[in-house]
């Protein structure tokens, strides 16, 4: 690990943290498409993580360095970038900005996008194979694995942060890799090289972007976190789209840029303590139906989520004031009350337990041609339904201090 700050790290130290990457990978379930096994086996992640920050002995964080002077920490950097978990990498007054994912769950998004799939979006509009939207640069890595496979010309990268854009671009011009870095607003995509026939989130969002979708091409995925879990959509003709949730929790930093409606509910402070909502099993389940459905578990004294493993006490009405879950059209109309709050606690838990303690891949999100989007239960035009948020009034320019942190 003698490689100078800002140079490339020596070929063998990279290789042997790669290797042991991709072996626990392999252990988690991850990487049984050959073609990203591959990717992940040449593109080292410690080329994209020169240091990182953990938590610190007395509190607060210290950053591991590659080149530090002392073996001793240098080592543990080592071993950071080796594991399965995620790296916190940029950091503002205490708060996670930016990291670089947990390398299971990178692999399992990057497979789930079905490059190579001969239906859908994946080889439509240029004949050449997909073209990739990914919103939340982070280190690079991701977007370099993505031009691994694809070739760096059908990626684009999306960050508001211009300082991670360009440590991004740094990182992946040292490894030999040129996709499109561009700095600007994940929310509003990037139309200047749609259309795309997947786009990638590395970052959690309240509702799916309407521009993401409108420059998905018709047949084309959109993989995104969304309420602690992932969702897979599939675009159709006319700005509609349907998808449903993957089985395993996806607990990521909230997208932030001038046209985002707000962090939305189930949304983690961070990206290391995901709370109740990330829990596999099912008190994860049911914190992910009060996540989607707006029905925010409380807080303790400390701020951080109390556990949502039944209805709330009291007088049994949660945030949601009472409202009844959905019972209407199926198609996102009256399942919610006036007053914009989601349904209760409560009336969540009896229909959670009716349904006989559906997990996440039970659930999904639809979106109609005239851009109303709801979560639904086992079907999109059935009786139980929640409208999303809407997207907030203009747009941006993509200035500011927000962040789309990803991989």
């Amino acid at each position: 690990m003698a490689a100078q700050p800002g140079q490339p790290l020596d070929a063998g130290d990279a290789l042997a943290l790669t290797e042991r990457l991709v072996e626990r990978i392999r252990a988690a379930g991850g990487l049984r498409d050959p073609a990203w096994h591959a990717a992940f086996a040449r593109v080292p992640r410690a080329a994209f993580v020169p240091f990182f920050y953990a938590p610190a002995p007395g509190g607060g964080h210290e950053r591991l360095w590659r080149d530090d002077r002392d073996p001793r920490r240098r080592a543990r950097w080592a071993e950071g970038v080796a594991s399965d978990r995620p790296l916190a990498t940029r950091l503002r007054d205490g708060e996670l900005l930016s990291s670089s994912s947990r390398p299971s769950l990178m692999a399992r998004m990057l497979e789930s996008l079905r490059i190579g799939d001969a239906g859908g979006g994946a080889r439509h509009h240029s004949g050449a194979g997909p073209r990739v939207l990914e919103i939340g640069t982070g280190t690079g890595y991701n977007a370099a694995l993505l031009g691994h496979r694809l070739g760096d010309g059908r990626v684009t990268t999306v960050d508001v942060d211009p300082v991670i854009t360009e440590a991004a671009r740094r990182h992946l011009a040292a490894a030999g890799r040129r996709p499109h870095v561009v700095t600007g607003d994940g929310f509003l995509g990037c139309r200047a090289r749609a259309p795309y026939d997947r786009i990638i989130a590395t970052c959690a969002v309240p509702l799916v972007p309407p521009p993401w979708i409108e420059q998905t091409v018709p047949g084309g995925l959109i993989l995104t976190p969304l309420a602690t879990g992932l969702l897979a959509l599939r675009v159709a003709e006319g700005g509609r789209a349907c998808g449903r949730f993957a089985p395993v929790p996806a607990c990521f930093v909230p997208l932030r840029g001038g046209a985002v409606p707000g962090p939305g509910p189930g949304h983690p402070p961070d990206a290391e303590d995901p709370g109740t909502a990330g829990t596999p099993g099912p008190a994860g389940d049911f914190a992910f139906l009060l996540a989607l459905a707006g029905a925010v578990p409380a807080r303790g004294p400390d701020g951080r989520p109390e556990p949502a493993t039944g209805p709330e006490p009291g007088n049994g009405h949660g945030p949601g004031h009472g409202n009844r879950p959905g019972h209407g059209s199926g198609a996102g109309h009256g399942n919610s009350a006036s007053d914009g709050h989601g349904p209760g606690r409560r009336e969540l838990f009896a229909l959670w337990q009716a349904a006989g303690r559906p997990g996440r891949e039970r659930f999904g999100v639809a979106v109609s041609a005239g851009g109303r989007q709801w979560a639904w239960l086992d079907d999109p035009d059935g009786p139980h339904t929640w409208p999303l948020g809407r997207p907030a009034a203009g747009g941006s320019s993509g200035e500011g201090t927000a962040v789309a942190p990803g991989a």
